[in-house]
Parts: structure tokens; C-alpha cells; sequence
């Protein structure tokens, strides 16, 4: 019996060494006697390959397509830039009397964006932005709305980037952007489209991230001055 036991001792303490190597993060030792002699055993964690520490420094690849959503301060559009304190609009002379006041514009910038790097250092994509606005002339002392200006903007741009630092999930790029903007304004119950051109330059863009990733970019633009999001990397392989 007691070669079994000695047997049995043996196997709980590789199954408990065995189990404790899931979690730990150094190399387990402990030490087997018996009759004919002392046993060393070291028991090592394993390492997947694509835990967080390997992940983190692999660059980004080529063929992977990418997905943004986000926001922005000081876009450009048909009628100036978003942090403008005036709206150029002709408003009927009626208007100008000692009790009535414009309110400051109200925006909203948000940006959509598809396309994929197809190589290591060059993206192509498209990018839609939506720009609205709104402003209203008000009646003092009761602050009533007598009449608003509503404005919205829609900017389709092809887009390409080239990035210039690809260090594990940290991305540092720069971009262009080039296409046709739609406005749309109703002034008082009169509404009218006009067409011009949409660009955008970025500057300086980082993300950091893998599949999920946030972005902050710099430049000018339909997109803004400052945008930034959040966006979605997929394998395109």
C-alpha cells in the first residue's frame, strides 16, 4: 500500500501544481522525495500568443477595413464655420425692431466613415458629414420665438490617409479629403439647396486601439477643426 500512496501523493500535487499554472504569472517549483531519491519540478504559465501583451505590440496590417463615428468643433460650411457667433442670412427689414433679438446658433456636427487600409501606410474610404444649425429671433422681455433659420449641411468626400507611425495600437497619420456639399436652409418658411465644394486636411491624426479604437484628429475642414470618435477595425482577408 504505500507505493500507491506515495503514488498518489505524487499525482495530487502535479494536478494542484497543474492548476495553479492558469493563473500565476512566474514559474511554479516544488520538490517530490522518496525512497530513491529528490525530485525537482517546475511547472512554467503558458503564454498564449494573442494575450494582450503580444496583441498590443503587433502593427496594424494591410486589408483591414475600418469603420468611424464621431463629432467635431469648427466644421466647415456653405455659410462659414460652426463656431461662428453670426449667420450672414438677408432678414426681412420688418425684423429690426427695438424688441426683438437673434439667439446664437445652435450646431451639430456628426461624421460618418468607411474604407480600409490597402496597404500597411495608405487608406481610401469615403466619408458623409451632417452639419445643422439653428437659429430663432425672439420677442423680449418674454423671450417668445417669432421666427426660426434652420440649416443643414451634407458633405460626401472620398477620403485616403497616410500613415506615418504604425506602433502596435497606436496610429499617427495624415489625410485628405475632396468632394461635393448640399445645404439646405429654410429661412422663414422659404427654402432653398445650394451645392459647393466639401474638403478636409488633416494635420495630425491619432488612434489608438485595435478592433475597437478612438480617434482625435487636427486640422480644416468639413469634418472640423478638432474631430474625434470612436470606430470598429475588421480582418478584410
Amino acid at each position: 500500500m504505500r507505493p500507491n500512496l506515495k503514488l498518489f501523493t505524487f499525482v495530487a500535487t502535479l494536478f494542484v501544481a497543474l492548476m495553479f499554472t492558469t493563473s500565476a504569472s512566474a514559474q511554479i517549483k516544488f520538490s517530490y522525495r522518496d525512497s530513491l531519491g529528490t525530485y525537482k519540478v517546475r511547472f512554467f504559465p503558458h503564454v498564449d500568443s494573442d494575450d494582450a501583451a503580444t496583441r498590443f505590440r503587433i502593427p496594424l496590417v494591410a486589408n483591414t477595413g475600418e469603420f468611424r463615428l464621431g463629432t467635431a468643433a469648427m466644421a466647415m460650411t456653405s455659410i462659414g464655420y460652426t463656431n461662428d457667433n453670426y449667420w450672414a442670412y438677408d432678414f426681412d427689414p420688418g425684423y429690426l425692431d427695438n424688441s426683438l433679438y437673434y439667439t446664437s446658433p445652435r450646431w451639430l456636427v456628426l461624421g460618418l466613415e468607411g474604407g480600409a487600409w490597402i496597404k500597411e501606410w495608405l487608406y481610401v474610404g469615403g466619408t458623409v458629414v451632417y452639419t445643422g444649425g439653428f437659429r430663432t429671433i425672439r420677442e423680449a422681455p418674454h423671450n417668445k420665438r417669432v421666427v426660426s433659420f434652420n440649416f443643414n449641411c451634407y458633405s460626401f468626400m472620398p477620403t485616403v490617409r497616410f500613415a506615418w507611425v504604425r506602433s502596435g495600437i497606436v496610429q499617427l497619420y495624415s489625410g485628405l479629403s475632396l468632394g461635393l456639399s448640399l445645404s439646405h436652409f429654410d429661412y422663414a418658411g422659404s427654402t432653398a439647396i445650394v451645392s459647393g465644394l466639401a474638403y478636409d486636411v488633416t494635420f495630425v491624426g491619432i488612434s489608438v486601439g485595435r478592433k475597437l479604437f478612438g480617434y482625435c484628429d487636427f486640422g480644416v475642414g468639413s469634418r472640423g477643426g478638432v474631430s474625434a470618435g470612436i470606430g470598429f477595425r475588421f480582418n478584410g482577408k
